[in-house]
């Protein structure tokens, strides 16, 4: 292949590369936002959780807990 013609298809090549690496890194970056919000979510279960541990209502606290492992799985 002529240098003209593998300048061109490298040109091709590299803008095709260049395309998808920006659309990975913006879809691994989306992901991360997603389990940072994912991990506040569940610090805050575990400072819930932790908040009820010493309760003696037995009936209440239970349900409670409950609550809190569905919307550790939602």
């Amino acid at each position: 292949v002529d240098r003209k013609v593998d300048d061109a298809l490298w040109k091709r090549y590299s803008t095709a590369r260049d395309t998808f690496n920006r659309r990975r890194g913006s879809h691994f970056a989306e992901l991360d936002r997603e389990r940072s919000g994912v991990r506040q979510s569940k610090e805050r279960l575990c400072e819930r959780a932790e908040e009820l541990s010493e309760s003696t209502d037995w009936t209440a606290t239970s349900a409670e807990f409950r609550k809190l492992l569905a919307d550790w799985k939602a």
